[in-house]
């Protein structure tokens, strides 16, 4: 999953530009229809797509392209009409509204989901009227510029390498997690994705003494939680197997 997401990314950076770029000498003016029409008509796509073929819509760049749109589109009009509709009263609101579209899903009861699709919508939506609307003193954007939300950003991708291969592994040893066991595995996620490599740092002495002591012994318990998950994972394995 780590390397597909990273594909998708790629070929959109590697592309997009070029695109962009060509589409800026012969259509500038229009830049702003043409990335809305992008975003527009890949969702409409990315839907459709998902209905006949979640799996491949799920990777394919062509389903993720109107959410990437969306974001260009942001990008384009951030940069040539940077006050555009960020009205006071807009300003006050809107990040409060995108917030509230990113994290009502999590409550909503379970629906059928077709994602990529018009049901994750709002979600993008959401992220965009943060991004474009944030930056006064309202409520949201406070929040958001908090200590423990942004320590949480600063190792976001590293806590999203993490916390697939644990959840992963977690749901072999039990397919039905308690609310106890999810915590434990968002937790061992955020322990793992605040190691960073520091330069200069010094090698760990073999006692696990000395500088890093103290996160030699945190590693190794790490080693132990990762152990017994592979341990249930392989005798889980075995277990079908013999059936």
């Amino acid at each position: 999953l780590h390397t597909w997401s990273l594909a998708v990314e790629e070929q959109f950076y590697i592309v997009f530009p070029l695109v962009y770029v060509g589409l800026l000498g012969v259509a500038r003016r229009a830049m702003p229809w043409l990335l809305a029409g992008l975003a527009a008509g890949g969702l409409i796509f990315a839907d459709w797509m998902t209905i006949q073929d979640r799996n491949l819509s799920f990777y394919w760049l062509l389903s993720r392209l109107w959410e990437l749109g969306a974001g260009a589109w942001l990008a384009h009009m951030l940069h040539v009409r940077p006050e555009f509709l960020r009205l006071p009263i807009l300003r006050r609101t809107m990040p409060a509204l995108g917030l509230a579209l990113i994290v009502a899903p999590m409550f909503l009861p379970q629906i059928e989901w077709r994602h990529p699709g018009l049901t994750t919508a709002p979600t993008v939506l959401g992220a965009v009227l943060v991004i474009w609307f944030a930056g006064g003193r309202d409520p949201a954007t406070r929040l958001l510029s908090s200590r423990i939300f942004v320590g949480v950003g600063l190792i976001s991708y590293s806590l999203y390498l993490w916390h697939y291969p644990i959840y992963a592994f977690g749901r072999l040893h039990d397919p039905d997690p308690t609310v106890m066991h999810k915590l434990s595995w968002m937790a061992l996620s955020f322990a793992q994705g605040r190691e960073r490599p520091r330069r200069g740092a010094q090698h760990p002495r073999a006692d696990g003494e000395g500088p890093q002591g103290p996160g030699i012994r945190l590693r190794a318990g790490r080693g132990l939680a990762g152990h017994e998950l592979r341990a249930a994972a392989r005798g889980r394995g075995r277990g079908a197997a013999s059936r």
